[in-house]
């Protein structure tokens, strides 16, 4: 799934996509066995243009290797970002970087949302030199005109996104940054189209380095403030996208000079109606994730700082929990470009095969990696956060709960996309963003931050459910492991010993062929021999005993 369809959350943006965390090493593992089925359509295509493509097991490796190292980084960053920024400012950084996410791909109709989808088609065609082109002049008048209107309206947006008019200086230095990552965002999206896996990788790599290291400077030599963290975050957005542009210089001269006429009317025909709800849907998915701390700040009925202090509390209980949902929007986002690929040469029910492994995969990634999350939570809120998030500890395993089944939908979205039913998943999301709103208008008042996460839950939940639905309405095949799987993470709300228990018998389940079928365990156990075959130290081993 593209990060213009919600995440980007997902644009691959750092761990700071959802808030800076630690890493848990098994859910970044298990993802990658998914390319294994996949491996075999990715190589039997012709390069892209006079350019290498990597195919999808290699795109996992290296994406998966740099972001092992890239969440590390990340998990320590926001210790420091928890331990020494003020819980005011916390929630200011939270607040901004969540309206950045949702302001980016908006102030660009989610344009480069349609690379993912569109640019093997229109490579197929000979015309991929001046899509990009058009789209590209396009998203660059839009940034413009998007940076000028919050500049010029600064007071209206402090309001609007901070429920403080006063807060201007933020909003401006906010508003430089929305250009920056705009462009950061495009090109994200463009690498990831064109199955450039190492170069994204080092794009992301490069970009959570540079931020960790100039945002705490900013934070050490200056002030421990938002507006720091935010102008260290725009910097490592200039510096990751200059290097790639260094890259592409000359990957657009391999290009074909010469091609087929692109008319305007054909091109905006073909992409305007998924465009609209890749737009549609970025609003719902950032919305969805924003939607509990905005209402925190203007509905709870609290003074403004003393909200904010709230929302630093549930930065907080989200800091690890929303690693895990960027690896499932890393899976999704590679994910689009190679099932498009297979969708355009007709094989449907290998597309549907290679969803439903995908799915069940992120799922036993997650349900792995949340309960060691669990298992650590204890220490880490006590020493890390030197024990200042009472109440964001007391959440977590509902915050736990709603992360793993935002990822998972943005897996099923992956799939809608593919089949370009981009509609049924901001339908689906739209339904859940109905339900998190009205239940917050209930309870939050009520039951505080306590109301806010649980309306979350049954929020995503249902938006988790409908998207699956309308996924099954378009050819893709039921499999009963996939939504026993999907369910799975609603042991997360009911404390560490369920979440073993429910753990312990997926694996169970495994052993016996249920969930995972024998067809899927043989890929899973191919792809691990293949990989590991190729470590010199079992290579040699392999020769010296030939038998």
């Amino acid at each position: 799934m593209s990060s213009y369809a919600g995440d980007s959350l997902t644009s691959g943006l750092d761990s700071e996509t959802f808030a800076a965390g630690a890493i848990v090493d098994v859910p970044l593992a298990i993802p990658c066995a998914v390319a294994e089925p996949l491996q075999a359509a990715s190589t039997e295509e012709a390069p892209l243009a006079e350019f290498r493509v990597h195919g999808l097991a290699e795109s996992m490796l290296v994406m998966l290797v740099l972001m092992v190292v890239q969440r590390g980084v990340g998990f320590v960053r926001g210790i420091l970002f928890c331990r020494w920024l003020p819980v005011e400012e916390l929630g200011q950084w939270d607040l901004a970087y969540d309206f950045l996410l949702m302001a980016a791909p908006i102030a660009v109709l989610a344009l480069p949302g349609c690379f993912g989808r569109y640019i093997e088609y229109y490579r197929q065609r000979g015309q991929l030199r001046s899509f990009l082109s058009r789209l590209s002049c396009v998203c660059a008048g839009l940034t413009m005109v998007a940076v000028a209107t919050v500049l010029v309206a600064a007071p209206w947006f402090a309001q609007l996104f901070f429920g403080n008019e006063q807060l201007v200086n933020l909003t401006i230095v906010w508003a430089g940054t929305l250009g920056i990552v705009v462009v950061y965002n495009f090109f994200t999206e463009l690498f990831m189209a064109l199955r450039q896996s190492r170069l994204t990788a080092m794009m992301q790599f490069v970009n959570g380095l540079t931020f960790a290291v100039v945002s705490l400077l900013l934070v050490i030599v200056f002030r421990p403030s938002a507006v720091m963290v935010l102008l260290g975050f725009a910097t490592a957005c200039v510096i990751s996208t200059g290097l790639a542009l260094v890259w592409l210089r000359s990957t657009w001269r391999a290009l074909p000079p010469r091609e087929e006429t692109l008319s305007v009317a054909g091109l905006w025909g073909k992409i305007l109606p998924f465009v609209t709800w890749v737009w549609i849907s970025n609003w719902l998915t950032n919305l969805f994730g924003l939607a509990d701390r905005y209402m925190i700040v203007h509905y709870s009925g609290l003074p403004s700082d003393v909200a904010l202090v709230q929302v630093g509390e549930y930065h907080a209980s989200r800091v690890v929990p929303l690693l895990l949902v960027t690896v499932a929007f890393m899976l999704g986002g590679i994910l689009t470009p190679y099932l498009s690929h297979d969708w355009e040469a007709g094989r449907h029910r290998e597309v549907s095969a290679r969803a439903n492994l995908a799915i069940k995969l992120s799922s036993l990634g997650l349900m792995l990696g949340g309960a060691g999350i669990l298992l650590i939570s204890g220490p880490l809120f006590a020493f890390a956060f030197e024990n200042k998030y009472a109440l964001g500890e007391a959440v977590l395993p509902m915050t736990l709960t709603y992360c793993c089944w935002f990822g998972l939908t943005t897996v099923v979205q992956a799939y809608l996309w593919c089949a370009e039913r981009a509609r049924q998943g901001s339908l689906a999301l739209l339904a859940g963003l109905v339900v998190n709103v009205t239940l917050n208008f209930v309870w939050l008042p009520v039951y505080g931050l306590w109301g806010a996460v649980l309306a979350t839950v049954i929020g995503n939940f249902v938006a988790l459910a409908l998207a699956y639905g309308f996924a099954l309405l378009d050819r893709l095949e039921f499999d009963a492991g996939s939504l026993i799987l999907l369910a799975a993470p609603g042991a997360f709300a009911l404390g560490l010993w369920p979440t073993v228990m429910v753990v312990a018998a997926i694996a169970i389940s495994i052993g016996c062929g249920k969930l995972l079928h024998r067809d899927e365990q043989a890929e899973l156990i191919s792809f691990v021999r293949q990989y590991l075959n190729r470590l010199p130290f079992l290579r040699r081993r392999s020769l010296s005993n030939p038998s």
